[in-house]
């Protein structure tokens, strides 16, 4: 049996900004929020 898990732990925020400040911004806001952050290509 698998255990439930919260929607929170599936959810991926993806940070497709053109400037790492903002992006940077709201993974700090979503830390303890979600586990998982995708960083988009512009910020390479």
């Amino acid at each position: 049996m698998t255990t439930p898990r919260r929607a929170a732990d599936r959810l991926i925020v993806a940070l497709d900004f053109a400037a790492p400040a903002p992006a940077l911004r709201l993974a700090r806001e979503l830390r303890g929020v979600v586990k998982t952050v995708k960083v988009g290509s512009a910020l390479f």
